[in-house]
């Protein structure tokens, strides 16, 4: 159990910084593109679309990675009042069911990049990229956060065991 969670921590790490480059390169790409267009009254021509699929990469890329750190949304004014346990619990119940929908989202994701694969559809813009790309990274992202939700998962009732032997043994 150990090797998975190190596992998928580690490919949650490397997708983030995957996130980083692409952020990176994002930035200098609208920067270049901002100084062609004012300097040289040359548009680049894609970068629209590229930086489109460069915001899927880096939204997909650090969603497991920001899972693992604890560092989503939450809305902790109901939660802060209650036990460790509780809150445990809690989050058990609440990951299920997002675990639920994510690998509903999944499910619908695959099937329309199998989709997409197969009919070889590609976007209507200037660089007519094919449409399984973008619809793949978002799959890969799906992945990646169905598999951070099973270690949270884990260490979730972890903590929970935890607690309880903890409590037995006073």
């Amino acid at each position: 159990m150990k090797r998975f969670i190190s596992t998928v921590e580690t490919l949650s790490k490397a997708s983030a910084w995957l996130a980083v480059f692409g952020l990176f390169s994002l930035s200098a790409m609208i920067t270049v593109a901002t100084l062609s267009r004012y300097f040289i009254n040359r548009p680049i021509l894609g970068i629209d679309e590229i930086s489109g699929y460069l915001n899927l990469l880096i939204g997909m890329l650090a969603v497991a990675y920001t899972l693992n750190e604890g560092r989503h949304v939450q809305v902790d004014m109901l939660t802060q009042h209650l036990s460790k346990k509780t809150r445990d619990i809690l989050g058990i119940i609440t990951t299920v069911l997002a675990l639920v929908l994510v690998a509903q989202l999944l499910r619908s994701g695959l099937y329309s990049w199998l989709s997409l694969l197969a009919a070889g559809e590609r976007a209507d813009t200037v660089l007519m990229t094919p449409l399984a790309i973008p619809y793949g990274l978002m799959l890969f992202g799906w992945v990646l956060l169905v598999l951070a939700m099973v270690v949270y998962l884990i260490k979730r009732i972890d903590s929970l065991r935890h607690s309880e032997e903890e409590a037995a043994s006073k």
